[in-house]
């Protein structure tokens, strides 16, 4: 997507692996009727949310 200049498409696909790799790793669980705000709130408990916090609140601005 990317390299055909469709970033807001390439940036979804970015945000939809941040979200599977976070509930392959057992640490958010992924529901599609959750907000980012929601995901926001989860992730504050891990160790370093704030790599997480950046790609959400980036989402959120798309």
């Amino acid at each position: 997507m990317q390299q055909q200049g469709k970033y807001r498409q390439a940036y979804r696909c970015f945000y939809m692996a941040l979200l599977q790799r976070l509930n392959d790793a057992g640490t958010v669980v992924y529901q599609p009727s959750r907000t980012d705000g929601e995901y926001l709130q989860l992730i504050e408990q891990l160790p370093q949310p704030a790599p997480y916090e950046t790609l959400i609140k980036i989402h959120q601005q798309l």
